[in-house]
């Protein structure tokens, strides 16, 4: 049973026929601390602008990071230390609505926290039809599946950097994959995350507990 969940809210705007943009634009979200590995998008981010020929441009690829935190200080020095204050973009946090509209503008939400049970954020993403690229640990892990994200290993830092940087990459070679996967995505999160389907669900288990068949009084 999950205990992540999103309101009907967090699934209007969506435009399935929505063409992707000339910008690629990578987002993230989430309390900026040291278990949420956003060090590690930083340093993805950075291969993935090097391997693509995009690195220094300011046209092209951006990417967000929207939060706050202890973390933003040594984030910030990061970002300038590999000289991508043109494509990196620090925002503090915004109203859940707000924050949902991002969402629905960007065309990868990349996630690498390392221990995360519930992931919402995850889940909100997903709900506006957007594919996800995570580690395959914890809640994420769980939330995103083959067909509406890509999820790679956590076995040592320089191999989840590597690998967070091909899946970049092959969602920004592929329009049509980052349209489809999205589309899966929101279909998920329909299925599954919705409030509505989850306090369905949760009767179900309780009427399954005691007993009770459909139409009982």
């Amino acid at each position: 049973m999950p205990h992540s969940g999103v309101p009907s809210a967090a699934f209007e705007g969506f435009r399935p026929g929505a063409q992707p943009k000339e910008t690629y634009r990578i987002l993230t979200a989430g309390r900026l601390v040291r278990l949420k590995a956003f060090d590690l998008a930083i340093e993805a981010f950075k291969t993935f602008v090097a391997r693509t020929g995009l690195a220094g441009r300011s046209d092209g690829v951006e990417f967000s990071i929207v939060g706050d935190g202890p973390e933003l200080p040594r984030l910030r020095g990061l970002v300038c230390s590999y000289g991508l204050q043109e494509q990196v973009r620090f925002e503090t946090w915004k109203p859940q609505e707000e924050l949902w509209s991002t969402m629905r503008s960007c065309d990868v939400f990349l996630f690498p926290s390392l221990r995360d049970g519930g992931g919402l954020v995850v889940v909100e993403a997903m709900a506006a039809g957007k594919p996800v690229i995570c580690l395959d640990l914890g809640g994420p892990g769980l939330h995103v599946t083959k067909g509406c994200g890509i999820k790679v290993p956590a076995s040592s830092p320089e191999q989840a950097v590597r690998d967070l940087a091909e899946a970049l990459g092959q969602l920004y070679q592929d329009p049509e994959l980052r349209l489809r996967m999205g589309r899966a995505a929101r279909e998920r999160a329909a299925r599954l995350y919705h409030w509505d389907r989850l306090g369905e669900r949760m009767l179900e288990i309780y009427q399954d507990a005691l007993g009770i068949q459909q139409g009982d009084a």
